[in-house]
């Protein structure tokens, strides 16, 4: 994971999603490895696939308002705004 997030922090949003691929399956139950693939997928305009990533972000750590805001704001850029509003609302 530490490559992807490495490429991730330097803007490097296409080289970090093969890395974050990877820590995903083989560690799918870190949430910061989900949303770290969300946000690369986002940036590489990959929105389906992120708005998947993001929500298994969730899914793994529900209190994380990071997590929850960055899955809301997902939903309502991919015109699911009720979605996105009810996330908002459980922050």
């Amino acid at each position: 994971m530490r490559a992807g997030s490495a490429l991730n922090s330097t803007g490097q949003y296409a080289d970090a999603v093969p890395h974050l691929k990877a820590a995903t399956q083989l560690a799918i139950g870190n949430a910061q490895a989900w949303e770290e693939l969300g946000e690369a997928l986002k940036r590489t305009g990959s929105a389906p696939d992120a708005v998947d990533a993001y929500r298994k972000a969730v899914d793994l750590a529900p209190d994380n308002l990071d997590f929850r805001n960055n899955y809301g704001m997902m939903l309502v850029n991919t015109r699911r705004a009720e979605e996105g509003i009810a996330e908002f609302q459980k922050v």
